[in-house]
């Protein structure tokens, strides 16, 4: 319950700091430019889960162990090698992808709302 509480107050800050950007870059409240600045940043939030959702499945540790090879110095012996699948943490991926769906969520809602209006 407390790791959802902090999931909610980080999207309530979402929801200002996009309401903050669209009186900074309209001079007034548009809902279009809310519903725009709301899919720039669940796009954003997404792509950057997806892709740490990518990693963590062993999906680069074949090339990066290979770069990891070939680039490595042979003066430092003892050097472990660890993959970027086993740097990336569970709980980063869920807080991007959560905060994303999220806000892309609210975004298709405000769509919605536009539409109908």
């Amino acid at each position: 319950m407390n790791k959802y509480r902090r999931y909610l107050h980080i999207f309530v800050i979402h929801l200002i700091v996009c309401a903050t950007f669209v009186f900074l870059l309209n001079n007034g409240w548009s809902f279009v430019t809310f519903i725009d600045i709301l899919f720039l940043i669940s796009a954003g939030y997404l792509s950057i889960g997806l892709l740490l959702y990518v990693v963590s499945k062993e999906f680069f540790d074949l090339t990066s162990r290979s770069f990891h090879k070939v680039f490595h110095r042979k003066d430092r012996l003892n050097d472990e090698y660890q993959p970027p699948s086993k740097k990336v943490n569970s709980r980063t991926i869920t807080f991007f992808i959560f905060e994303g769906l999220g806000l892309f969520l609210l975004m298709l809602i405000c769509l919605f709302i536009y539409y109908l209006l």
